[in-house]
């Protein structure tokens, strides 16, 4: 997240952006850091996104399985950073993607370490986001605004 951070930090601002979609934090679960860490990192990031696009909604992808291996649980530690992006976009004009659950039952739309999506997996994550997009537009853009 940090260099997510940092990459639209560096952006200027654009109130003609409409949506705006997140798809980080996975390198986030091999690091060393608290639930409430991730947690007000991925605060700092959408407060960055708000501030430099005034007008987009954000769409925060949930961070996608990956296997667990002898030495780490990634289940829970993906499960409670997901909680944690839960918690932050009800602080601003966001909204989850659940993707991670639909992913760990779905395996063969995955490469073997379960990290990396396949061709039809790829498929089915942007056809996810975009139906989440629609819905969300659909059901929230009355007469030309937000909410």
């Amino acid at each position: 997240i940090s260099a997510m951070i940092r990459r639209v930090g560096r952006r200027r601002a654009d109130s003609s952006i409409a949506s705006v979609i997140l798809c980080v934090g996975t390198n986030d679960i091999m690091r060393d850091y608290s639930r409430e860490h991730f947690r007000d990192l991925y605060f700092q990031l959408l407060s960055i996104v708000s501030d430099k696009f005034p007008c987009a909604v954000a769409f925060c992808c949930h961070i996608l399985p990956r296997k667990d291996d002898q030495s780490f649980n990634y289940r829970h530690r993906i499960d409670d950073f997901n909680g944690a992006i839960d918690d932050v976009v009800t602080s601003f004009k966001a909204t989850a993607i659940e993707v991670s659950n639909f992913f760990r039952v779905k395996k063969h739309l995955t490469t073997k370490d379960f990290l990396h999506l396949n061709y039809d997996g790829i498929e089915f994550m942007r056809k996810m986001i975009k139906d989440s997009i629609i819905f969300f537009w659909q059901n929230n853009h009355v007469k030309g605004s937000l909410f």
